[in-house]
């Protein structure tokens, strides 16, 4: 509650003569004036990526669909896995998803079961909001890490009503969705699926360039040339493994880890994407680094590494077209 005004003039912070609490402290004309500029460009911002959300066409008949990052959570555990034989160790069976972007949760590397003691905790620790997911690369040795386990019944997502996340750049804004499951092919599938695309802008915050992320390196396509949905770009996520295209039909997928396919794209449900959107550095979860799913036989069949802190644009400002 603020104190009444002083009927007498006194040094901000100083009690009224008679009273029992102090004077509220006044802020400076010029702190006013930038709080109301930083807010004014806040809410421009806000507005420019919704303006500038896609419009994404869900292939017909994918039964993963989008899901919110805190569904996801919900209904996970929070594992460590251990490598060369030792088993895993649960975490935390409802973990906390502050708790997971601010760094709270800590485990250590196992030695193999052949060591004595087998499968003794040894090394430093590894922290929730580091690079820990299994397999990545510059995170803890082999398979160790933490990931997110969830209920096999929530692969199905949650529905075109799921929140897109936003992370802004300089000049770009990058849109990510997030699946519950990926279906590739030949059992290249995994739980979790983090997928991109993003809006390059000029200076004068005009669009020109959308990037689009599948397997493989990010393409990207002039501003002029996407396809739009009352003004917004259209993205086709493709069938089973969700990788984002400019347009439906057949796309060779040829990459080094897969064999030879096709991703196909069509015209499933609408997902609206400027209806739900959430700041990514703004959600209680950011900041966490193990995998968003259960560890597979590779890390290419692993939950993926969501946004996170540490990772870089991942292709960006990427020179090839689409």
């Amino acid at each position: 509650m603020c104190c009444r005004p002083c009927r007498v003039t006194v040094e901000p912070g100083r009690a009224c003569p008679g009273a029992r609490r102090r004077c509220g402290r006044v802020k400076s004309p010029v702190a006013v004036q930038e709080q109301t500029r930083k807010t004014g460009a806040d809410q421009r911002r806000k507005r420019l990526a919704k303006r500038l959300a896609p419009m994404v066409w869900l292939a017909k008949g994918d039964d993963a669909g989008p899901m919110s990052a805190h569904t996801f959570i919900d209904y996970s555990e929070l594992v460590w896995a251990h490598d060369t034989g030792c088993e895993d160790h649960t975490v935390d069976s409802t973990p906390s998803e502050r708790a997971m972007g601010d760094g709270r949760y800590r485990e250590r590397d196992a030695a193999g079961p052949v060591a004595w003691p087998p499968c003794e905790h040894h090394n430093g620790y590894f922290y929730s909001n580091e690079n820990t997911r299994p397999m990545a690369s510059g995170g803890p040795p082999g398979e160790e890490g933490f990931f997110l386990d969830m209920k096999n019944s929530m692969h199905k997502g949650g529905g075109t009503g799921s929140p897109v996340y936003v992370q802004r750049y300089p000049r770009a804004i990058m849109y990510w969705f997030l699946y519950g499951y990926n279906d590739g092919p030949a059992s290249f599938n995994h739980e979790g699926d983090w997928e991109r695309i993003a809006v390059r802008l000029t200076k004068k915050n005009k669009p020109f360039k959308v990037v689009f992320w599948r397997h493989g390196k990010p393409c990207y396509v002039r501003w002029e040339n996407v396809r739009k949905y009352k003004g917004h770009p259209v993205v086709f996520s493709a069938s089973g493994t969700h990788a984002s295209y400019a347009r439906k039909g057949r796309h060779k997928v040829d990459v080094p880890y897969l064999p030879d396919f096709y991703d196909r794209t069509s015209k499933g449900k609408r997902w609206k994407t400027w209806r739900n959107l959430d700041r990514v550095r703004k959600q209680p979860w950011w900041g966490y680094g193990g995998g968003w799913g259960e560890v597979g036989e590779t890390k290419h069949t692993t939950g993926p590494t969501g946004p996170a802190p540490f990772r870089d644009d991942g292709g960006l400002h990427t020179t090839k077209r689409c």
